[in-house]
């Protein structure tokens, strides 16, 4: 989803370096200015970026299975998402 909002950022000739970056220009961008992502999908955005980091970090991190599922395919409409951003 990073990689995905990066490249729909650089489509837009924004580069962001950080994910705090990427998810500050995300919202500013496609939410707020173009009004193409609904805000939903830019929080869906960052709770990811803080549930990977959560198990990056701490080593009795623990998900539930169907939340993964959903997730993943949430992850998988917000690449495509990205990909017809950035196909315009």
């Amino acid at each position: 989803m990073f990689l995905s909002s990066k490249a729909a950022l650089l489509s837009e000739g924004v580069e962001a370096g950080t994910h705090s970056g990427v998810n500050q220009q995300f919202g500013r961008i496609f939410i707020r200015e173009k009004g193409v992502v609904d805000e939903e999908l830019g929080r869906f955005l960052s709770r990811q970026q803080t549930l990977r980091e959560q198990a990056d970090y701490d080593p009795d991190t623990s998900f539930d299975r169907k939340d993964i599922e959903e997730s993943l395919e949430k992850a998988r409409g917000f690449v495509q998402k990205m990909k017809e951003i950035c196909q315009k």
